[in-house]
């Protein structure tokens, strides 16, 4: 009797390990299914970014959107007048007589043959000799030297950022199938100050939330910290952050490298896009190219970009006329995400098609502006000189 109960036990025992395990899956399977039918978005941890602290991303800048952006021309920039030129030193007149008195002989010149009765008839007849052209001065800063001429029937004006401005976005994308989900672009600013604020996020399969927090200068944006936080299924919520210096850039593992003229984040980029279109019409025709220096959370690259021509993009509140920018093959690696922009003119170049892949996955989404562009009641920011830090 005892080696049969022994044997009896040992199927018992056995069967432990597995009925636990196949618990824990139906377990998880109620979990996603409640989830699923709730419609919310896997976030395994709540969102730091705008708490503020030490370790965490600055919080957000206080804006209202009041008011639709409507479509219209874009901006004709002008440059600011030139400074006054200094008032010509003022020489005294001396007496002729007394200057003929107490100058000294002349040395005695060569004799020259009086030009011909003619000739000096002739430079009578044309008048005086105008004085000789002036050189005008450099202009203020490369932006306003790049602005191109009023077209007739409008009126120059020099350059002011635009207002806080949150673009709503559809999102489609394939990623080992179909997902669709939503995202926001939030461009923020107060004074010298701006954000830039980005969610993308797609029911049970990602959210990534990206901020960069910076000031306005002569160059354009100048961030001086770029977050990231991507949340997935069954894994923890991964973040990191870049931190801009005066001359160099702290990447996300903390290597620091020497920082370039003009580097945006991942975030800034789309604004200052924006803003290279704005000051620099030159840029926005067909067959430009566009460089961009962009620090990624892993390494620091220059970026290309080709004014590939003009689309229009069905928009829920009607067909827009889009300047296509394709980047170029090889800026990135294939593990990084390369990002084609379609920009409006008539709403201020900002981006109402967004197209984001990956090499290496495979994995491609891509944003359409879901509908009209929300503005706030800002106070124009103008031009400031580059900040020192």
């Amino acid at each position: 009797m005892a080696p049969s109960a022994r044997h009896s036990a040992t199927p018992a025992r056995a069967a432990a390990p597995g009925f636990a395990r196949h618990r824990r899956l139906l377990a998880g399977l109620v979990v996603v299914v409640v989830l699923a039918h709730a419609g919310i978005a896997w976030q395994v941890a709540e969102s730091r970014i705008g708490e503020g602290d030490a370790d965490t991303a600055p919080k957000a800048l206080d804006v209202s959107f009041v008011k639709e952006l409507m479509p219209e021309a874009p901006p004709v920039l002008v440059a600011p007048p030139p400074p006054a030129a200094p008032p010509a030193p003022v020489v005294a007149q001396a007496d002729p007589a007394a200057s003929a008195a107490s100058a000294p002989e002349p040395p005695p010149q060569p004799t020259t043959p009086p030009p011909p009765p003619v000739e000096v008839a002739q430079v009578r007849e044309e008048g005086p000799v105008p004085p000789p052209t002036e050189v005008p001065p450099p202009p203020h800063s490369v932006e306003w030297s790049m602005a191109s001429p009023a077209p007739p029937g409008l009126t120059p004006q020099p350059f002011a950022w635009p207002a806080s401005t949150r673009l709503v976005y559809k999102l489609v994308g394939d990623f080992r199938g179909p997902f669709e989900g939503n995202a926001t672009v939030e461009w923020l600013r107060r004074d010298q100050r701006y954000q830039v604020r980005i969610e993308v996020g797609a029911a049970l399969i990602f959210t990534r939330r990206m901020l960069s927090d910076g000031v306005l200068s002569t160059v354009g944006l100048t961030p001086q910290r770029y977050d990231e936080e991507t949340d997935a299924p069954f894994s923890a919520t991964r973040r990191q952050t870049v931190r801009f210096g005066a001359d160099q850039i702290e990447l996300a593992n903390g290597t620091p490298t020497a920082t370039v003229p003009g580097v945006q984040d991942p975030a800034s980029q789309l604004v200052q896009i924006t803003w290279r279109m704005l000051t620099q019409p030159d840029l926005a025709q067909p067959g430009q190219t566009l460089e961009l220096p962009l620090a990624l959370p892993r390494r620091l690259g220059a970026w290309t970009y080709d004014v590939t021509g003009f689309q229009t993009v069905d928009l829920p509140f009607g067909p827009t006329e889009t300047l296509h920018l394709v980047p170029r093959t090889g800026n990135g690696r294939g593990d990084e995400i390369t990002m084609e922009v379609w920009l409006a003119p008539s709403l201020q170049y900002l981006p109402v098609r967004i197209r984001f892949a990956q090499a290496k996955t495979g994995a491609s989404a891509e944003l359409t502006l879901a509908s009209r562009p929300l503005q706030a009641n800002d106070v124009p920011t103008p031009v400031a000189a580059p900040p020192q830090r």
